[in-house]
């Protein structure tokens, strides 16, 4: 087994993360959104966390709901996190 600096096993776990999201992508699912986290080496969505819209209607009123279906009555003013959503309540 070879002994690696911390460089090169930084690039050797880097190498594989990115072998890992192109195996995904040629299977057939969208890693479009993709990045790599450069201390775990985890493949991360950058959008994780924003499936939150808050939504007003012709009243004024601001709901927050999970998802991006939009309610009866209701257009979508904001996507983010369910506590960035609750700001515009």
């Amino acid at each position: 087994m070879p002994i690696f600096t911390p460089a090169q096993a930084h690039e050797f776990n880097l190498d594989s993360a990115q072998r890992e999201i192109d195996s995904r992508s040629a299977q057939g699912e969208d890693m479009s959104w993709a990045s790599i986290n450069q201390f775990t080496y985890a493949i991360v969505n950058p959008q994780a966390g924003k499936d939150y819209t808050a939504q007003r209607n012709a009243h004024g009123n601001v709901i927050v709901c999970k998802g991006h279906e939009v309610r009866k009555s209701y257009r979508i003013i904001f996507t983010g996190s369910f506590a960035d959503c609750r700001a515009y309540q």
